[in-house]
């Protein structure tokens, strides 16, 4: 690649932006439209214009992006399209010629990265450009092209735009070389150090990792020089590289990587992943956990009305079958988890965490893809917080001393699919459901529910006392009466937790080693089997109950007074308080 004719200065950068931020709405959809980058690269209109701008620029400029010439292209040409001169506001002229002039000046100074005019894109760009980046020309290819060099092509680019991104994120810097072959894409990146910076050339290949990719990166190390060489493949590597890697060890400027193993080097959650294995152990939820039956009511789309109820018990895996099924669905809607107090919603979200964590530990040790890693948040325990940007930054940064190198690094993962966020506990967002705060806080959390998350959230079903309208705010059809929040919003489907029947009491009494006479009484008294139907009341129950040994008669007010001070004893000794967001 030709080197640019100078570096741009840092007000013209300042100009850029700020006139990209300053476009119509319309307009700069347009603009994201006609340039087509992948998904997951630029936010969700629910973000901010700013925010967008940013990625925006961020993914032109990348490697696989199409440069600043074809910015300058696509927008000239959304400008002529638009209504004519004398119909536009002195404001809109001026916002549209200074963008203009600085694409124009950016363009001259800067030898465009692809020749894309004529050019059919099919699928984005990151699916169809083949050739050599520095000195020939490239082809364009549909989706559906065939022989093994397009298809491998295909493959390299989107694992290079997964790396650019989060390397963007981790905040390295990239040098103008660019080169993309047949069957691999690399670049230079600049690594902030203590005095100065570390170039190392990052070469991202299809499928596995093997030799002649190895001697191949070697060689251009030899010639470029950079400090190091990093050889990175989606997720496998041949063993003669690493026999090879392990005799260089001491000595070596060449490292191999997978896309995890890369995230891992700037994303360390192992002091995060080892509390929330020890609250889970100390709970004893390991050991006393019951599986929960579900049921989702069918609704008419255009009444807003029931038609059906599904449900969701042994047969059909629980509701963690139903969880990991929806896991797996592509679809974009989230969970809303609902149930009355005590039906076991807290324990579900750790349960399930769990056993993500456990299948993440997994493939981790196995060198597989991982799953998402569970992010347990108890919106409880964030009193104090203002902002969703603060809950995720105190979460992260002070409670579980997660090594991240950014709030934008977070962002970014969470995009990319990398993460289950458990939101628990949304009606402990506020100390009484009053509507206006209840929509504030569901749009506060919207804002990081992107296309690529997936999210849980657990909430009493009380706190929705009207159906249809808690169904509309969990559609996002109820906008937020504090912010003018426009674009894609996140869709929950509603599920909701069915009470114990008497074999799952049963087997929670046994569980806890209740005396067969105790468990006897409780499973022929009905308002004490209607109360132990809530797995949280079980201890409470066996607490308050040591007469039943003695046979006894049972008093149930006394039951009911001792379950509800032990309750409020116990919130309050975990610091269970009512907060809510922005008060």
């Amino acid at each position: 690649m030709a080197e640019a004719k100078r570096l741009l200065l840092a007000e013209e950068r300042l100009h850029l932006i700020q006139t990209l931020n300053a476009l119509p709405k319309d307009q700069f959809d347009q603009l994201v439209f006609a340039l087509q980058p992948p998904s997951g690269n630029i936010p969700s209109n629910a973000a901010s214009q700013g925010t967008r701008s940013t990625a925006l620029l961020q993914w032109v400029e990348s490697p696989i992006g199409p440069g600043l010439a074809d910015l300058e292209a696509v927008l000239a040409s959304l400008v002529d399209s638009q209504s004519p001169v004398a119909e536009q506001s002195p404001a809109q002229l001026q916002t549209v010629e200074a963008l203009l002039t600085i694409i124009q000046t950016l363009s001259q100074n800067q030898v465009p990265k692809y020749d894309l005019r004529g050019a059919q894109f099919v699928g984005g760009f990151a699916e169809t450009v083949q050739g050599n980046q520095t000195g020939g020309t490239f082809n364009n290819y549909s989706i559906s092209a065939t022989g093994s060099e397009k298809q491998s092509t295909c493959k390299a680019s989107e694992l290079a735009q997964q790396v650019d991104v989060w390397f963007r994120a981790s905040g390295y810097g990239r040098e103008s070389y660019v080169s993309i072959e047949g069957k691999y894409c690399e670049w230079i990146i600049t690594i902030p150090g203590l005095r100065s910076y570390n170039r190392v050339l990052v070469r991202c290949v299809a499928g596995e990792a093997g030799m002649a990719d190895f001697r191949d990166l070697e060689s251009t190390v030899e010639r470029l020089r950079p400090h190091e060489g990093w050889l990175i493949s989606n997720r496998r590597i041949s063993t003669a590289v690493i026999e090879l890697l392990h005799e260089y060890r001491g000595s070596q400027k060449l490292y191999c990587y997978t896309l995890d193993e890369v995230i891992d080097q700037n994303a360390n959650f192992e002091i995060y992943m080892t509390k929330l294995e020890d609250e889970i152990l100390q709970k004893g939820i390991d050991k006393y956990y019951i599986p929960l039956g579900c049921s989702k009511d069918e609704i008419d789309p255009k009444t807003q009305q029931k038609i059906g109820i599904s449900h969701y018990g042994e047969y059909e895996g629980w509701i963690e079958g139903y969880v990991d099924r929806w896991l797996a669905d592509p679809s974009k809607e989230h969970l809303s988890i609902q149930g009355e107090f005590g039906t076991g919603k807290t324990w579900f979200a750790l349960h399930y965490a769990w056993q993500a964590l456990q299948k993440y530990r997994k493939a981790k040790e196995r060198g597989l893809e991982r799953p998402r890693l569970p992010i347990v948040i108890p919106l409880r325990d964030y009193s104090k917080v203002m902002s969703v940007e603060a809950l995720f930054s105190e979460f992260f940064f002070r409670t579980h001393e997660i090594s991240l190198p950014s709030y934008s690094a977070f962002e970014q993962l969470n995009r990319m699919g990398k993460l289950l966020l458990i939101f628990d506990g949304f009606d402990e967002m506020a100390a009484r459901v009053n509507p206006e705060v209840m929509i504030n806080n569901f749009w506060e959390l919207a804002k990081v529910i992107v296309p690529g998350a997936k999210a849980i959230l657990t909430c009493r079903t009380e706190h929705f006392p009207d159906a249809i309208n808690g169904r509309r705010l969990l559609s996002a059809e109820i906008k937020v009466s504090t912010a003018n929040l426009t674009g894609e919003a996140p869709q929950f489907e509603v599920l909701e937790l069915e009470k114990f029947n008497k074999n799952q009491v049963r087997e929670l009494l046994l569980k806890r080693q209740a005396q067969p006479a105790v468990i006897q009484t409780i499973m022929d008294d009905p308002q004490l089997l209607d109360l132990a139907c809530r797995p949280v009341m079980v201890d409470l129950i066996l607490e308050a109950l040591p007469e039943i040994e003695t046979d006894k008669s049972v008093n149930m007010s006394q039951i009911y007074l001792y379950a509800v001070t032990h309750k409020m004893k116990r919130d309050i000794s975990s610091h269970r308080t009512f907060y809510l967001f922005g008060r």
